[in-house]
């Protein structure tokens, strides 16, 4: 794990530190791991990668550090896709709402929520 002095979990913080997750992939990698992951499934839509880049950005980090990689936001979405789910409802979801348009952009499918706090 790696630390980030005065770090929030905020949307802004996650952009600004998206890159760290090479470094993570570093120190994972020298310690033996078989795969690595990162949850949270809004750290995929502040990347900017776009909707395929996260697929990218795993792979790309999954041959450079010879350690599997993946991204939990990610995952999400290649089920929801495999299973061809054509709307989603969110009941409760947090960072709203940019959660929820970040996973509209990245499924290309409509998400249905509201904030409940």
């Amino acid at each position: 794990m790696l630390h980030v002095p005065n770090y929030a979990h905020g949307l802004v913080h996650r952009k600004q530190n998206f890159g760290m997750m090479g470094n993570f992939g570093h120190c994972m990698s020298r310690n033996s791991v078989d795969v690595r992951g990162q949850v949270g499934s809004d750290w995929m839509h502040t990347s900017e990668l776009g909707v395929e880049g996260p697929r990218q950005h795993c792979a790309d980090l999954s041959d450079k550090y010879e350690t599997r990689f993946h991204l939990a936001g990610y995952a999400i979405l290649e089920a929801l896709r495999a299973m061809t789910i054509e709307q989603i409802t969110l009941n409760g979801p947090y960072q709203w709402p940019d959660w929820r348009q970040g996973m509209e952009a990245k499924l290309g499918r409509p998400v249905i929520g509201h904030d409940t706090a």
